[in-house]
């Protein structure tokens, strides 16, 4: 499209048009030349998007946007378009040069991804909102529920008994400490015996004292270290585990 240089109403006035612009918009050149562009305008236009338009126009300068057009048959398209000044040879603006493309399947395109990407990351946080749940629920029931069951049973039998319901006393208030909590967002994939066996080994017990606990063999329990050290990427590292569980 090419207008005049008129930018106030009731202009700029059309002088051109080609042929795809009469495809897009429905309207012929006949229909249109000596009209303002403004004619293709509507209720969903954005205002902001017209007055940037006049405010670059009425200074020289170029404008890029886009914003809600209106066909001749009444239906509406997103038109993206550039408008900058025709210079005669003595540097004059003589006319204003309008390109313009309907863009509204690209603009439905990014909306849907933009949608699903909003969705996406809705659902990611409402999974996380619900693991924190789960996990202040565990450390919830392991300190009002299980603890005080152990500290009855504790007072009632005998030594022995009451050093295994000790070390799970002190394994339960592992798991609902800061270091419980760490080693379930560390994500390392340990299985429920390995948490149990982790706890032991980042209080100091030996091989044969898990094994004993937990009446299981020694090769087993070392079979559940080895798993333990890969697990946490420590299998290529003289690193101790003692003490990287304690760094937790």
């Amino acid at each position: 499209m090419i207008t005049d240089v008129q930018v106030d109403e009731p202009g700029p006035a059309i002088v051109y048009v080609n042929n795809a612009f009469t495809k897009m918009t429905g309207y012929t050149a006949e229909e249109v030349l000596g009209k303002s562009p403004r004619f293709l305008q509507g209720p969903e236009t954005d205002r902001h998007v017209l007055d940037d338009i006049r405010n670059k126009l009425s200074n020289n300068q170029c404008f890029s946007g886009k914003a809600v057009n209106y066909r001749k048959n009444g239906s509406t398209f997103i038109n993206e378009w550039h408008i900058e000044p025709i210079l005669t040879h003595e540097n004059q603006i003589n006319h204003l040069l309008g390109i313009q493309h309907d863009v509204t399947e690209r603009e439905r395109i990014y909306q849907a991804l933009e949608d699903k990407n909003r969705a996406l990351h809705e659902m990611l946080q409402q999974i996380e909102r619900e693991k924190q749940k789960v996990r202040e629920d565990v450390m919830l029931n392991i300190e009002e529920v299980l603890l005080p069951i152990l500290n009855k049973l504790k007072a009632k039998n005998g030594q022995l008994n009451r050093d295994h319901l000790m070390l799970l006393e002190n394994n339960l208030r592992q798991l609902s400490s800061s270091f419980g909590r760490n080693l379930m967002e560390k994500n390392f994939g340990l299985s429920s015996r390995e948490v149990e066996i982790a706890t032991m080994i980042r209080q100091s017990l030996s091989t044969k004292a898990i094994a004993q606990t937990l009446d299981i063999s020694e090769r087993t329990t070392e079979n559940h270290r080895n798993s333990i050290r890969q697990k946490m990427g420590l299998q290529k590292t003289s690193t101790n585990v003692n003490q990287y569980l304690l760094s937790l």
